[in-house]
């Protein structure tokens, strides 16, 4: 049975693409915004790393929202959250009143309705398509390709975007995207059964102790980090770059963030 036959397949890989695209695009676009208008590479910093600890702090927590909502109701009402959120960036930024600690605020709730998000995508796959495992083995493929793309093309139209444009109206646009997303989603994916509890503790703390516990992943847990920190300062320091060594150009940023979706892809 083809994977893309089975209803709700299509339309939630085109809602998976566009919320996650409007995502990579965010990654470009916010933080382009604050170093244009600031002026500021730290200022730029700080709120990169607010959305970074919003997505750390809800983390786990979305654990526990997933496991109470399902993977449908937690990406649409993830979606449905984002979108404000994001507009409210550029609304307020074109009627003056956008101060930094407000961005930061805007920041930090957008990483945070992000990480219950990514979580969802995992287990909305098993509970569309159900046991069969050859079947959601096809489809988590499809779906790890589609998404490894949006890494590629996401930073490429910011930039392209960012340039015709500029960067808040860039920000509307990715709001659009996760309102799109919501909408296929509500609209067009039948909602699954959530997966049945198999009565473990699934709690914060279990979840701590199973990772100080098991050798293999006391190893890999700050490997892991370390890479994701790299990537971190490696992202922060392209539209700084730009600006100082290419001319401010965000088609060149984009291309340059691209270049690790291209790494990816292949």
């Amino acid at each position: 049975m083809s994977v893309l036959r089975t209803r709700g397949v299509r339309p939630l890989l085109a809602a998976e693409v566009v919320s996650v695209t409007g995502s990579q695009m965010t990654w470009l676009a916010l933080p382009w915004f604050v170093l244009v208008t600031s002026g500021s590479a730290t200022r730029m910093s700080l709120v990169v790393a607010a959305e970074l600890l919003g997505l750390a702090a809800l983390g786990l927590p979305g654990g526990k929202l997933l496991g109470r909502l399902g993977a449908w109701r937690t990406m649409v009402l993830c979606d449905t959250a984002r979108a404000p959120l994001m507009l409210l960036i550029p609304l307020l930024h074109w009627s003056g009143v956008l101060s930094f600690g407000l961005l930061l605020a805007l920041a930090g709730g957008l990483g945070a309705l992000s990480a219950p998000y990514f979580a969802a995508q995992k287990v909305i796959v098993p509970e569309l398509l159900g046991e069969d495992e050859a079947l959601v083995s096809r489809a988590n493929a499809l779906f790890q390709a589609a998404t490894r793309l949006t890494m590629l093309l996401g930073p490429v139209a910011a930039g392209l975007l960012i340039a015709s444009f500029s960067a808040p109206v860039v920000l509307v646009i990715d709001a659009a995207t996760y309102v799109v997303s919501a909408l296929l989603l509500k609209l067009f994916v039948p909602r699954p059964q959530p997966l049945p509890d198999d009565g473990e503790d699934r709690g914060i703390r279990r979840g701590i102790r199973f990772l100080v516990r098991e050798p293999l992943l006391r190893l890999w847990t700050p490997v892991f980090a370390f890479g994701d920190a790299a990537w971190v300062a490696f992202f922060v320091s392209v539209p700084v770059l730009v600006v100082e060594r290419f001319g401010a150009d965000p088609r060149i940023a984009g291309w340059l963030i691209a270049s690790f979706g291209i790494g990816v892809v292949y």
